[in-house]
């Protein structure tokens, strides 16, 4: 589209219909760069106007109507113009935004002052638009078939975003903000909705009878009972509401959830290189964390109970692949086992032996069909150590696929796991004590 087919389409459309400056320049928009649609438009209604002044073709009756079109779109040349004449028009709202594209700069100064309560380093800007404004841009754009023109959203977003970012200093990223500043176009408000802050790292839990996630006592559902001691909680510690009750002071956010690559039972502990997981941080306001210092205080405050390291910035997708690997991540575990009968060197062959390299079929365990399908699962034990303590006392070493029930691999519940140390030797055998030594990966 050459410079005369664009102001030949262009008076065509004014003659129709009043637009502003933004909402003319927008329909143009792919046809040039290094200009705002809002300068676009301006531009062409410039054009229009000086090729009236320099032509002044054609009776008095057409030099008036091209007056009147563009000065009721609001073009001040032509309004003075037409007043100096005597040329009556009437200024018109916009046809397509009503006027309303010329209120960005307020909406922006409105997200800026939401803005300054939150400590973040990127943002993006979405935006609300009335489904009348997008209609009526849709009918202009097929009557007039306009082929180069940009949606009324896109352009939104930019031109508000080139505010708060010149404002502010702030950094726009399409991929993973700090902050979405969402424009409500017809009701002239701002929304500032705060991404979820994931950071990543790794824990070991030091200490037993303390739960992964919150667990509310199943009587009272959480209001406290006198089965639960009146705390509302099936057990006294959990790694969520211990390390939320930190991190959330200091992001300052409204709910504190943590994702992890599997989870222990309540008394096993996590020890070696610790457990992968994700602390996910709901609406934070304060988005500009000191890792290392966020690490030492945990650290220094859960001593005894917790660490946690490694922490960094995480994204969204590795959220799932976290937990799909949870399942065949390999895992090495340290378990003191109590025999019925004397242990002897052919009950350490046998274990070992039967249980290196073998493919475990395991129902699930008795203790967990409350809250887990009644499935069959295959898992491997890739090697297993056995080392006797004294003559009912054995500790086993054992690397694992992750998701195999180690508890039920000594004892068997009942035949549900198959092969299991208790029906190798022919013996009952029970788990005592329990720690995770690492995790892969």
């Amino acid at each position: 589209m050459n410079y005369h087919d664009i102001l030949e389409k262009a008076s065509s459309i004014l003659k129709r219909y009043p637009l502003c400056n933004s909402c003319l320049g927008r329909q143009f928009a792919l046809l040039g760069s290094n200009m705002t649609n809002k300068e676009r438009g301006n531009a062409i209604k410039t054009l229009l106007f000086m090729k009236l002044i320099r032509e002044k073709e054609g009776s008095r009756g057409q030099e008036q109507e091209i007056v009147k079109i563009l000065a009721r779109s609001g073009f001040k040349p032509a309004i003075d113009y037409a007043m100096s004449r005597s040329i009556k028009f009437k200024v018109e709202s916009c046809y397509i935004c009503g006027g309303l594209m010329d209120k960005l700069n307020v909406l922006a100064l409105k997200a800026i002052v939401k803005l300054r309560d939150y400590n973040f380093n990127t943002f993006l800007v979405g935006s609300l638009v009335p489904s009348t404004i997008i209609n009526k841009e849709d009918k202009l754009r097929a009557e007039f078939n306009l082929e180069y023109s940009e949606s009324i959203k896109r352009e939104v977003n930019r031109e508000v975003g080139k505010i708060i970012q010149k404002k502010l200093g702030k950094v726009v990223d399409f991929n993973e903000p700090d902050v979405l500043v969402i424009i409500d176009l017809g009701n002239l408000d701002v929304k500032i909705e705060p991404m979820p802050l994931l950071i990543y790292g790794r824990y070991r839990k030091l200490a037993r009878w303390i739960s992964q996630s919150l667990w509310l006592c199943k009587k009272c559902n959480g209001r406290g009972c006198k089965e639960c001691n009146w705390t509302g909680k099936k057990y006294p510690l959990s790694i969520q509401e211990l390390l939320g009750a930190i991190v959330l002071k200091r992001t300052g956010g409204s709910k504190f959830i943590i994702h992890a690559a599997g989870r222990e039972d309540v008394d096993v502990r996590t020890i070696g290189n610790g457990r992968p997981f994700i602390m996910e941080i709901k609406d934070p306001k304060n988005m500009i964390i000191d890792l290392k210092s966020l690490e030492q205080e945990i650290n220094f405050k859960l001593r005894g109970l917790l660490e946690v390291f490694d922490l960094r910035r995480a994204r969204r997708e590795e959220i799932a692949l976290l937990k799909g690997l949870s399942e065949v991540r390999k895992k090495r575990y340290r378990a003191i086992i109590s025999i019925t009968d004397t242990i002897t060197d052919e009950i350490i062959r046998k274990i070992e032996e039967n249980l290196k390299n073998r493919i475990i079929k395991q129902r699930t365990p008795i203790r967990v069909l409350s809250r887990r399908p009644d499935k069959i699962r295959l898992k491997k034990v890739y090697d297993i150590k056995a080392i006797k303590i004294s003559d009912h006392l054995l500790k086993l070493e054992i690397l694992a696929q992750g998701g195999l029930y180690i508890k039920e691999l000594i004892s068997g519940d009942e035949g549900r796991t198959n092969p299991s140390v208790s029906s190798i030797i022919g013996s009952s055998a029970k788990c005592l004590r329990l720690d995770i030594v690492e995790v892969e990966g």
